[in-house]
C-alpha cells in the first residue's frame, strides 16, 4: 500500500537514513496524498474568506464607532 510505504519513508527521513532515491519517492507519494486529499476533502477556503471579510467589516464598523465617540 502506498500510504504504508509513505509512512516508512517518513520514518526513515526522521531517522536521517533516507536515500536520495527514497527522498524522490517520498516527494511523489506526498504529492499523490495531497492531491487525493484536495479531491476528497478540500479545505473550505471560500467560506473562510467570506467569514474573514464579514469579521473585518464588523471590526471596521466597531472601530469607526469607537473613534467617533472620542
Amino acid at each position: 500500500m502506498d500510504n504504508d510505504r509513505r509512512c516508512d519513508l517518513i520514518d526513515r527521513e526522521i531517522e536521517g537514513t533516507l536515500t536520495e532515491a527514497e527522498r524522490i519517492e517520498l516527494e511523489e507519494l506526498q504529492n499523490q496524498m495531497l492531491a487525493k486529499r484536495r479531491r476528497v476533502a478540500p479545505l473550505p477556503l471560500k467560506a473562510l474568506r467570506a467569514l474573514l471579510k464579514a469579521l473585518l467589516k464588523a471590526l471596521l464598523k466597531a472601530l469607526t464607532k469607537a473613534l467617533t465617540k472620542v
